[in-house]
C-alpha cells in the first residue's frame, strides 16, 4: 500500500472516532463547546484531509 493510502485510512479512522466521542459527549451532556470542537475535528479528518491527500495524489501522479 502506498503512503498516502495509510493516510488517508488512518483520517478517516480518527475522523470516525471523533465522530464517536462526540455522539457519546452529547448523551452524556457534555459542554456544547467540547461536543462542537470533537464534531469540527471530526469533520476536519474525515472529509477535509483525505480530499486534500486525494486531490494532491492526483495533480502529482505521472500521466
Amino acid at each position: 500500500m502506498d503512503t498516502w493510502v495509510i493516510v488517508t485510512i488512518v483520517s478517516v479512522s480518527v475522523g470516525f472516532l471523533l465522530f464517536g466521542t462526540a455522539f457519546v459527549g452529547f448523551m452524556r451532556k457534555w459542554r456544547a463547546g467540547i461536543v462542537w470542537a470533537l464534531c469540527l475535528g471530526a469533520f476536519l479528518f474525515a472529509t477535509v484531509i483525505p480530499v486534500i491527500v486525494a486531490l494532491g495524489y492526483a495533480s502529482s501522479a505521472p500521466a
